[in-house]
């Protein structure tokens, strides 16, 4: 797997502020409180019975794993997955992973950034 790849996988944790059903997908605004809301799709068939049970309405707060895109400037993210959280703790928890990635980020770009300049 390239590394463009793995990096635009992602995991978010946000609020749901719009839901809009259609026949093939639905499409969700979720905000994580670091910007602006951020677009949502997830595949599903509407038309089955089950699916109403797994749509997550305004109001609730998710956790949403899916791809990264960005068309003509405008981010979303194509949902794998969406799930309501269970316990607020998640909330936190997620937070601790975001720190914890851009820590690891930050070490991979300065141990680059030394080995190009062969420092180490």
């Amino acid at each position: 797997m390239s590394q463009q790849a793995i990096k635009s996988k992602v995991s978010l944790v946000g609020i749901v502020r719009k839901m809009v059903p259609s026949v093939t997908n639905v499409k969700y605004l979720i905000d994580d409180m670091t910007g602006p809301p951020l677009y949502v799709k997830q595949w599903v068939d509407t038309e089955d019975p089950g699916v109403e049970s797994t749509l997550v309405y305004p109001g609730r707060y998710v956790r949403v794993s899916g791809s990264l895109r960005s068309v003509e400037g405008l981010r979303s993210l194509l949902a794998l997955k969406v799930r309501c959280l269970v316990d607020l703790n998640e909330i936190t928890s997620h937070m601790l992973e975001v720190v914890q990635a851009h820590m690891q980020f930050a070490e991979e770009t300065v141990g680059m950034v030394w080995r190009l300049l062969g420092l180490i």
